[in-house]
């Protein structure tokens, strides 16, 4: 886990956007039930990644700051 410039960070956080508003905007009813059943296991699989994230964020932020003052 390298340093990032907040610029990249910016980048990357409004391609993961624009994803994520495409991939809502996606019909499934043609899928067969195997390709589903992918599908929900590689959404479980960037839904734990999320999480991940999520706990280096909050830790980065208690590093920096005190609960009083968030």
């Amino acid at each position: 886990m390298g340093l990032t410039d907040p610029a990249a960070v910016e980048e990357a956080y409004a391609d993961l956007e624009a994803d994520a508003a495409r991939i809502a905007d996606l019909d499934y009813s043609s899928l067969d039930v195997p390709q589903l059943l992918e599908l929900q296991s590689r959404r479980e699989r960037l839904r734990c990644a999320a999480e991940a994230v999520d706990h280096r964020i909050l830790a980065a932020m208690v590093a920096q700051t005190t609960a009083k003052e968030v």
